[in-house]
């Protein structure tokens, strides 16, 4: 894993993310649950601009999906291509500054899920919710090209 970057990247940055991202957007948790349809999108730039809207209004995943030339696949075992990375959600286990401590060595991408401080915990205070990806080195993307290898990156 590349130790060089965090999420404060600029649009100067050479680091790309490699993501499955829906096909359609879903309003709520609900709607998201039937959505089964991604497309592949290479070398996207980790930057705000380029983030914000796939990170948002889209469902993505690490996890490919794709046996065609479009690049489009239903996210299935069958379709099962590989994964470019790691997700881990962390919620109401620290804050994004403690995370960012913690974690500063590291390579990754940050992002707060969309209900994000929206509900309270029994002491009154507001309950981050975050995703975040630890991406693969690219030249690592084979070790995890089968759903064997991916149920292993997650023991």
């Amino acid at each position: 894993m590349n130790n060089t970057h965090q999420q404060e990247q600029t649009d100067n940055d050479t680091f790309a993310l490699t993501l499955s991202i829906s096909t359609e957007t879903a309003q709520t948790k609900k709607e998201a649950e039937f959505i089964t349809e991604f497309q592949l999108h290479e070398n996207i730039p980790v930057n705000e601009t380029s983030l914000r809207p796939r990170l948002t209004k889209h469902l993505q995943s690490t996890n490919l999906w794709y046996k065609n030339s479009a690049n489009v696949g239903k996210c299935s075992q069958d379709n099962y291509s590989g994964m470019t990375g790691i997700t881990v959600d962390y919620d109401h286990i620290m804050t994004i500054q403690q995370f960012k401590s913690l974690y500063s060595n590291y390579h990754f991408v940050l992002y707060p899920s969309t209900n994000h401080k929206q509900t309270k915990d029994e002491h009154g205070l507001e309950i981050e919710k975050i995703h975040v990806i630890f991406p693969l080195d690219p030249k690592d993307y084979d070790n995890y090209n089968t759903a064997n290898m991916h149920a292993r990156a997650y023991q």
